[in-house]
Order: C-alpha cells, then structure tokens, then sequence
C-alpha cells in the first residue's frame, strides 16, 4: 500500500519533503498528486493537521511508503502505477440492470498488522452465481474496480443509505459466515433508476461453501446490528 498526500504547506509525503526540491525532478510531483485527487475523489482522506491535508491510499504490487529521503524517481514510480482504494468503510453496489446485486464493503484503514487494503464482496443470498460481480474472489485490487465504477455496473451506496435510516443495517456474522453481513429491510429505489433489493447481503465464500444463512428476520433481529445510514451522513 502506498500512501501520497498533499497539505497547504506544499508536502507531497507522508512524512514531509519540501515541495521545492521535489519541483526539480523531471516529474512533476505536484501534477501527479493532483491528477489523482481529481480522478479519483472517492479515494480522498481529509485531515486537520497544521492546515487540510489530502490523502490517498492506493494499492501496488509490493508495500510501500512514501517517505522524505525517498528517491524522487521511486516517488514517481509509485505515484505512477498505484491504484488508489476507496475510503475505509465505503459501501458499493454492483448494478445488474435496475438491481443491485451484490454489496462490496471496503476495508482501508492502517491498523498493524494489518496493513494491506481488502474488499468483500456480498452478494445476494438469493440469486445466481452468475449474477455475481465477475471480480468476486479477486486476491487483489486494481484498475478494474475503477473502470467498472466509470461504466456504472459499480455505484456508491453512501447517498442512498445516508437518506435510508432505519433500512439497511450491518450484523456481525463473524462467528457463523466468516464475516459480517447486510441486511436490508425494505426495497430502496434509487434517483438514479436502479433498486437495492430487500433481502440478506452475505460473504459469498460463505454463500460457496454452502454455509447456512439466517433468515432477514433473524439478521434483523440480531442485537448485534447496526444501522448504516448515520454512518455516511
């Protein structure tokens, strides 16, 4: 995982480096940074500290950090061939036609040892595996997530749930699925013309393995459940 960040005081590191000395490389350092802010926007993080911060987390094939003393030419490199990850949290959907189908919950928070961003992917409980998002049961994240985003087969779910209190809810199923689960109480249509389906959203290793899955009433009536929508207000 590789993390680029910007502030008002122009430092492009997770540490700090002068924005000066980073200027003089053949790459432009500041371009880079700014091409991503504006590409990927759903991957930006906030930060109060001396000044707004702009952060990013962003996938590469070994883990890497972005630090002052690092040679500029590796900078850009990361900088280059990163693939930024979604906030820690989000909430997607995977469009079939005027459904969601499957849930994809992300997971970007640094927290040792757990370093490494990771996805679920929750499909249904009900439907076809065919019906299943094709990446289901990818080991890592890429440029795809993203190009399926701009087709618009993948959406954000952070408006609809945020406006949908009382509807859609997260239960530790953990202990019996591995992971936890989604469940949504009643049919939520969309401005955008598509409809989360009410019904049972689980890890689809679970739904492979054939795991028994508790009914929508039991996931509702699990004290263990959350109510999603004052999560993303």
């Amino acid at each position: 995982m590789v993390v680029v960040s910007r502030c008002d005081r122009s430092r492009y590191s997770h540490g700090s480096c002068e924005g000066s000395v980073l200027m003089n490389t053949k790459y432009s350092i500041r371009s880079s940074c700014e091409q991503l802010f504006a590409e990927y926007p759903l991957a930006i993080r906030h930060t109060h500290c001396s000044g707004v911060i702009r952060s990013m987390a962003g996938w590469i094939s070994d883990i890497e950090e972005i630090r002052a003393g690092d040679a500029l030419d590796e900078v850009s490199r990361v900088l280059t061939h990163s693939v930024p990850v979604p906030l820690h949290g989000s909430l997607f959907g995977w469009r079939r036609g005027d459904s969601i189908t499957a849930l994809i919950a992300i997971y970007a928070e640094y927290s040792p040892p757990h370093i490494q961003p990771s996805w679920t992917v929750m499909p249904l409980a009900d439907i076809p595996e065919a019906q299943w998002p094709p990446f289901t049961g990818r080991p890592f994240f890429g440029e795809w997530f993203w190009q399926w985003y701009r087709s618009g087969s993948i959406t954000s779910l952070s408006n609809l749930i945020a406006t949908t209190p009382d509807t859609v809810f997260w239960v530790d199923t953990r202990t019996t699925l591995g992971s936890g689960s989604c469940a949504v109480a009643a049919e939520v249509n969309a401005p955008e013309g598509y409809k989360l389906r009410c019904g049972s959203y689980v890890y689809y290793r679970a739904l492979r393995m054939g795991k028994p899955v508790p009914s929508l009433q039991a996931l509702l009536s699990d004290d263990s459940k959350i109510d999603l929508s004052p999560a993303f207000r």
